[in-house]
């Protein structure tokens, strides 16, 4: 069983295993999916396609899902729910590299 690791955490994992100046990364695409208001709640899906290029040209690309469910503020669900969906991608793609991230 895996454990959750956040992305801030692979990112740091990235920079030991392929140095600080080793890789680099892009987000090339954020879409807000779905919107929906339920009672005075909202529930926003967003998804983000997101690479990571390593120096010597290697690149991983991978789609993130982002949901923001019963928040009140449509800022705030909004924000969340595309900042989940850029995490969730790069999550995705550095387990693309193998078990050390």
């Amino acid at each position: 069983m895996y454990r959750y690791l956040e992305v801030g955490n692979s990112f740091r994992l990235a920079n030991d295993i392929f140095g600080f100046d080793g890789w680099s990364s892009q987000i090339l695409q954020l879409s807000t999916e779905h919107v929906e208001q339920v009672k005075s709640n909202y529930i926003i899906v967003s998804t983000a396609v997101v690479r990571i290029i390593l120096r010597d040209g290697t690149t991983r690309e991978d789609t993130g899902v982002g949901i923001c469910e019963n928040v009140r503020s449509f800022g705030t669900a909004f924000d969340k729910s595309r900042k989940s969906a850029i995490s969730d991608g790069y999550k995705r793609c550095f387990k693309q590299f193998g078990d050390s991230l």
